[in-house]
C-alpha cells in the first residue's frame, strides 16, 4: 500500500498497516472510535480486508472466530478508555484457545495520563498474563529517523511473531498505540514526515518480497526418539488400554487417521471428543472412535476393569461422563499425553508421559517405531467399549427433548460443513448425540475459557472466513448475552444458520446438585428469561422460524438449516 506523510500519525498508521499486510495479517475488525482514527483510516485505505463491528465485545470475538477458521493472525482495533476492556473477554479465550488474535488499542499520549483527561485510563499490560507479547509503541515523531521508521516496521512483524507462536503458543498480543491530536488525515506543517521518509528510502520501500523481518522457524516439534520409545513400551506392554482424543486432538485428518489406525493396532478403543477432529471423517468405518459412550459413561456405565495406560491427546473432553470416568481411575493407570501448544493438561496429576509434540510428527513417530502385535479381533476389552456404544444409539433419533436435536443437525450436515456449539448444554448434548460418521464434519467451540459470552459473534467470524456451511447450536441465555451480534450476519451478508434452543433459562443448572435446593435454585441458578427472539431475529434482518419440540416436522426444518443462503434463525421451544 501506498505510504501517506501527511503527518506523524499517518506515517506511524500507515507503515504499521503496511508492514502488517506484508507479514501475512488476514484481516481486521475496527470498532468505530475517535483516538483509533490513523489506524481505522490506513487500514481502510489497505487491501487487508476490514469489517467495521460497533459493539467492541462483538468486535473481538468476531475477529476470534476469523482467526479460530484460518489459524492465522486477524487483528481488532479499538479507541481508548472502557472499549479497551470490552475486548477482555475475547482475549482470554484466544490465550486458552491458543488462537492468533492481534489486539490494538489506540491511547491517549503519556501527558494526558493521570491529568484528570477524558476517555484515559492505564491501558498498559491491560490483559495481564493472557497476551503472550504487550508492548507499547513509542508515539509518533515530528521528524522521526531511520531508526526508529525501521522501529515500527519491526514491531509489526514481532506483534505478527508472537500471535503465532514465536517462542511458545499461538495467541493473543496486545499492542498499544498514542496518538496525539490532530489525528485526521490532513497536512501538517510542523511534521516532516514526507523528508523523514526521502532520508530513508530503504524504509519507505520495505522489503522487495515480503515483511521486513522474515521469520524462519524449526519444522513441527517432533518427540525425542528415546523418549517416545520409551514410553511406547509401556503403552504397548498394556493389555486394556484408552486413547481419549480431547478437543483439537488433530488438527488435520491426516492426523486423526494416523490417531486411528494406530489404536487399531494396539486393540484400544478410541474416546473421541465432538471437538477432537477424529469423531467425523472417513477412519469411523474401522469401529475403533466411540461417541454414544460418553452418555454411556455419563449414565454410570463402567468396563469390568480399569484400563492400564490411557493415551491422551488434545484437551480434556467436554463430557461430564469421560471427565468424571477419568477422574475416578486408579493411581495405577498409566497416562500418556500429547499437546501440541505445551499446556499442562493433567487435571487429574497422574500423567506419566507428557509430551509436547506436534500430533502429525508425534503419531507419524510412533508409527515408525512398531514393530506392533498382530490383533485379528477385538480383544474382550475392546469389545466391551463397542457394545456398550452401539447400546447407546437408538433405532431412530426423535426429538423427544433437546439432547437428540444435535444428533439431528450433524447427520444432516453436508462434507467439510461447520457446527458451531455454544458451551453450557449444546456442546454437551452434541457431545452426547452425535454419532461419529464417515463424512466430515468441523465443530466449534469456545472451550478456552467456555465461556457463553460472543458465542454469535465468534460463529458469523467463522462462517465469514470459511464460506462453507455454518450452523450454529446455541441456548437462549447464550443468545442473550450475544444479542448486539445478530446485526453482524446481515451486515457482512454471512449465510449463516442459527438454532436456538429456547428451555427458558440454564438448564445446565439442573445436572449439578444444586437443582435439589428450591428456593433459590429457579431465581438464582436457572434464571428463566421469559423471552422469545422473533422480534430481534426479525428486527436485525434475519429470516425467522419458530417450532414447538413436538413438531412433527422439525427434523426436516433442522436438515433444511444447512441449505440456508441468508441469515436464518430457527427458534425450538422448549416446553417450560
Amino acid at each position: 500500500m501506498t505510504l501517506d506523510p501527511a503527518n506523524r500519525n499517518t506515517l506511524w498508521a500507515s507503515l504499521l498497516v503496511d508492514e502488517w499486510q506484508r507479514a501475512g495479517l488476514r484481516a481486521v475488525v475496527l470498532a468505530p472510535g475517535s483516538r483509533s482514527t490513523p489506524l481505522a483510516v490506513a487500514f481502510s485505505r489497505s487491501p487487508l480486508p476490514h469489517y467495521v463491528v460497533p459493539d467492541e465485545r462483538a468486535a473481538g470475538f468476531f475477529a476470534l472466530g476469523m482467526a479460530k477458521a484460518w489459524r492465522a493472525p486477524v487483528a481488532v482495533l479499538t479507541t481508548s478508555g472502557t472499549a479497551t476492556a470490552n475486548l477482555h473477554p475475547a482475549v482470554l479465550e484466544a490465550h486458552h484457545s491458543h488462537i492468533p488474535l492481534l489486539v490494538l488499542t489506540a491511547d491517549r499520549p503519556a501527558e494526558l495520563q493521570d491529568s484528570g483527561a477524558n476517555q484515559t485510563t492505564n491501558q498498559h499490560r491491560l490483559y495481564g498474563t493472557a497476551v503472550r507479547w504487550f508492548h507499547a509503541l513509542a508515539p509518533p515523531e515530528a521528524h522521526p529517523p531511520a531508526r526508529l521508521l525501521r522501529y515500527v516496521r519491526s514491531v509489526a512483524d514481532r506483534s505478527l511473531a508472537y500471535a503465532s507462536g514465536w517462542g511458545g503458543s499461538p495467541g493473543p498480543v496486545h499492542l498499544n498505540v498514542p496518538f496525539r491530536k490532530p489525528l485526521e488525515p490532513q497536512p501538517r506543517p510542523a511534521d516532516h514526515a514526507a523528508e523523514a521518509l526521502a532520508a530513508a528510502p530503504e524504509v519507505a520501500r520495505g522489503r522487495d518480497r515480503g515483511p521486513w523481518t522474515r521469520l524462519v522457524r524449526p519444522g513441527p516439534a517432533t518427540p525425542p526418539r528415546d523418549a517416545l520409545r520409551a514410553a511406547l513400551a509401556e503403552v504397548q506392554a498394556a493389555r486394556r488400554g484408552l486413547v481419549v482424543a480431547g478437543p483439537d486432538a488433530c488438527p488435520t485428518p491426516a492426523a486423526a487417521q494416523a490417531l486411528v489406525r494406530l489404536a487399531a493396532r494396539w486393540g484400544y478403543p478410541v474416546l473421541a471428543d465432538p471437538l477432537s477432529g477424529v469423531r467425523f471423517g472417513p477412519w469411523v468405518t474401522q469401529g475403533m472412535v466411540l461417541g454414544g459412550i460418553s452418555r454411556a459413561l455419563a449414565q454410570g456405565w463402567r468396563p469390568p476393569e480399569p484400563p492400564e495406560v490411557v493415551v491422551h491427546f488434545g484437551a480434556a473432553p467436554v463430557g461430564f461422563g469421560p471427565l468424571r470416568y477419568l477422574a475416578d481411575l486408579p493411581a495405577s493407570t498409566m497416562v500418556l499425553t500429547v499437546t501440541a501448544h505445551g499446556q499442562w493438561n493433567d487435571p487429574h496429576f497422574r500423567t506419566a508421559w507428557h509430551f509436547w509434540a506436534d500430533p502429525d510428527q508425534w503419531l507419524y513417530a510412533a508409527e515408525q517405531a512398531g514393530p506392533f502385535p498382530e490383533i485379528s479381533s477385538p480383544t474382550p476389552w475392546t469389545h466391551a467399549w463397542q457394545h456398550a456404544e452401539a447400546q447407546t444409539w437408538p433405532a431412530r433419533l426423535t426429538p423427544t427433548d433437546e439432547g437428540p436435536l444435535s444428533g439431528l443437525l450433524a447427520q444432516h450436515a453436508p462434507a467439510g460443513a461447520w457446527l458451531v456449539a455454544s458451551n453450557s448444554l449444546p456442546i454437551r448434548h452434541l457431545d452426547e448425540w452425535a454419532r461419529p460418521r464417515s463424512a466430515p464434519l468441523r465443530v466449534a467451540a469456545n472451550r478456552g475459557l467456555s465461556g457463553i459470552d460472543g458465542v454469535l459473534a465468534t460463529a458469523t467470524g467463522l462462517a465469514l472466513a470459511t464460506q462453507r456451511p455454518t450452523v450454529l447450536l446455541i441456548g437462549d441465555v447464550a443468545l442473550y448475552h450475544d444479542l448486539n451480534s445478530l446485526a453482524l450476519a446481515p451486515r457482512f451478508q454471512v449465510p449463516l444458520a442459527v438454532v436456538v434452543l429456547n428451555n427458558n433459562g440454564g438448564r445446565i443448572f439442573q445436572r449439578l446438585p444444586i437443582a435439589a435446593y428450591e428456593p433459590p435454585f429457579t431465581q438464582a441458578f436457572r434464571a428463566p428469561l421469559n423471552t422469545r427472539f422473533a422480534a430481534p431475529a426479525q428486527g436485525f434482518g434475519w429470516t425467522y422460524q419458530a417450532y414447538d419440540l413436538a413438531a412433527a416436522d422439525l427434523p426436516q426444518a433442522l436438515a433444511a438449516m444447512w441449505q440456508v443462503k441468508r441469515p436464518t434463525l430457527l427458534e425450538i421451544r422448549i416446553p417450560w
